[in-house]
């Protein structure tokens, strides 16, 4: 933890560090009343032995403004949350000091106070309440039916994934995360380790120091979606061998893709191009389709390893991958993996090159990603 935000949570006066643990337990941006409403259902007063109120409360976030621990939430007057640092900390503490079922009482209570709440038995209306429901349910260990029916009402009303990425990977505390139970702990680590390697998230950097450290210490506790997960962060690292570690003994399709997928790395394109081949067999025996069997962000090394053979054979079943993969006939060149179309089309003579299929595109705030990746591969390649 940031050493001056622990120095200013030791600092607060009582009542402001009680209002700032109930904040910690809304995790989101909330505004006052819902956690004067909060404090009260927790039994928490203030000095002056009467409720919490709404004044109270915002009195409690200037001092917490003034002390750099309070973040507030745009033009949206009167929502605010704690800093990361602080919010992470005071959660840990109010799980370790408080029983689990008095916490969750006293949020459901106070969540169902609230101006819509009766519709669905809790504050789905809101999807702050939402966020703040499902994290202390998960991390005061919730069965997995006890999640999945929160999953279903809550997808009743949000993005479900939107809503686990705020509640378990916002502030991301390893600690933490060992008290979710353990097949929805996997389930959330392959997620959020599948969405680092999609979009390049480096606010899920933690998820991973937690992933690498588990297999470091725990390896027989990683299942095997996780183990596989975590071996296609390591290749997309350029980490090889360390990925082949993770496959070691595991006996699927999409094992022997990654696996394949390491050996294009060291250039190995016709050996890659068998390994591929026999992981899509399995996959398709498994998951009944042709197409789609791996995400792109490892499927394209096999195109790629058949560009590097360089012959007509190769690069025809590159053009006929890429085409299944688009899932149309006759892919625009603009689309992702009709851009790779395009580009062996044009190097086997049959399609004139249309240089506006491999611009780099980007606009202001948009992050770079897998597409523009691919563009300035297959124009190296081309010589474009």
């Amino acid at each position: 933890m940031n050493l001056n935000h622990s120095e200013a949570l030791r600092r607060l006066s009582p009542d402001t560090r009680a209002v700032a643990r109930a904040m910690a337990l809304h995790w989101s941006f909330r505004v006052a009343t819902a956690t004067a409403e909060l404090l009260r259902q927790l039994g928490r007063t203030p000095a002056n032995g009467k409720m919490f109120s709404k004044d109270g409360v915002k009195a409690a976030q200037r001092e917490l403004r003034r002390a750099g621990l309070l973040v507030e939430r745009g033009t949206d007057s009167g929502y605010s949350r704690l800093q990361d640092d602080a919010r992470a900390a005071l959660y840990r503490e109010l799980l370790d000091d408080t029983p689990a079922d008095e916490l969750l009482r006293a949020m459901l209570r106070a969540e169902s106070t609230q101006p819509g709440a009766r519709a669905y038995g809790f504050g789905l209306w809101d999807p702050s309440a939402t966020v703040a429901i499902v994290r202390l349910e998960l991390l005061c260990g919730a069965n997995p039916a006890r999640i999945e029916e929160l999953q279903a009402r809550a997808s009743a009303a949000h993005d479900w994934a939107s809503v686990l990425s705020a509640a378990v990977f916002e502030a991301f505390d390893g600690a933490l995360f060992e008290r979710i139970n353990p097949t929805w702990r996997s389930r959330l680590a392959a997620y959020g380790l599948a969405e680092l390697c999609a979009s390049w998230n480096a606010d899920l950097l933690p998820l991973r120091d937690w992933a690498l450290r588990k297999w470091e210490t725990e390896p027989g506790a990683l299942s095997e979606a996780l183990r596989l997960q975590i071996a296609e962060m390591l290749l997309l690292q350029g980490e090889g061998a360390r990925s082949l570690a993770l496959l070691a003994g595991i006996d699927s399709g999409a094992a022997d893709a990654l696996r394949a997928a390491g050996l294009v790395q060291q250039g190995r394109f016709v050996e890659a191009q068998s390994g591929f081949e026999a992981g899509f067999k399995k996959l398709h025996s498994q998951l009944g389709t042709r197409k789609n069997l791996m995400p792109g962000r490892v499927a394209w090394l096999y195109p790629l390893a058949l560009l590097g053979q360089q012959t007509p054979k190769a690069l025809e079943l590159a053009r006929k991958f890429c085409v299944g993969e688009s899932g149309r006939r006759d892919p625009a060149p603009y689309d992702d993996w009709g851009a790779w179309a395009h580009v062996v089309a044009v190097r086997l003579g049959d399609r004139s090159l249309d240089p506006e299929a491999l611009r780099l595109r980007s606009r202001p705030g948009y992050a770079c990603g897998w597409s523009v990746l691919w563009r300035c591969l297959v124009r190296a390649w081309l010589g474009a």
